[in-house]
């Protein structure tokens, strides 16, 4: 079923996706909840994969959301969707991983960060979404949106840093890093468990979140 409502986000049929995905949830808490309650609650099994999306040139970003709202260390708010970004090459780029979360009716995309296989307090608001929970497919594209303004401004700093040594005629010798011919830049939707084994066979980040 899961498999199902990531083809039908892939096609555009959304609305089909939402009915399918809240199916689940039914069925998650009729016949697995109690199970998964005895067991301690673990992170892994308390959320199910909605959608990827590959339009960054450095990441992979794969949406998840929680089979009901996960409560956070802080005491006061709960994550309803997980993002995480996991990068074409790892050797040179973090794992990221995002949340939405709810805090006194307010909604909040937060940046987390990830230290000795534990999920702190946020390291950034990514942004407000006030009192109305927003889509799932709209918070992936938002950290789409703020991966590319990173990208965008440690472009505009490079370039700042060229022209500044370039004032002083002083020769310049620099490499950009160019990932867009990753053989790997595509990820079929229904070999998204495959996408999240690679990134778990060589991180604890899914583990973790």
């Amino acid at each position: 079923m899961k498999y199902l409502d990531q083809a039908l986000n892939g096609l555009g049929r959304h609305s089909e996706a939402d009915q399918i995905a809240a199916n689940l949830r039914r069925y998650w808490k009729a016949n697995v909840r109690s199970d998964w309650i005895a067991k301690g609650r673990p992170t892994q099994g308390s959320v199910h994969s909605r959608l990827i999306l590959n339009h960054h040139n450095d990441y992979h970003v794969l949406a998840k959301q929680c089979y009901e709202p996960e409560p956070q260390k802080d005491g006061v708010s709960n994550a309803h969707f997980k993002v995480l970004a996991f990068p074409k090459d790892e050797i040179l780029l973090p794992h990221r991983l995002f949340k939405l979360e709810e805090t006194a009716g307010m909604f909040v995309l937060n940046e987390h960060v990830n230290e000795e296989g534990s999920v702190t307090s946020p390291e950034m608001v990514v942004r407000s979404y006030e009192e109305t929970m927003p889509d799932i497919r709209v918070v992936a594209g938002h950290v789409v949106e703020f991966l590319g303004g990173e990208e965008e401004r440690s472009n505009g700093l490079l370039h700042k840093a060229i022209q500044s040594v370039a004032s002083r005629h002083l020769p310049v010798t620099y490499t950009k890093l160019d990932t867009t011919d990753n053989k790997d830049a595509s990820v079929p939707v229904c070999d998204l468990d495959v996408a999240e084994s690679t990134v778990s066979s060589s991180t604890s980040f899914h583990d973790i979140v």
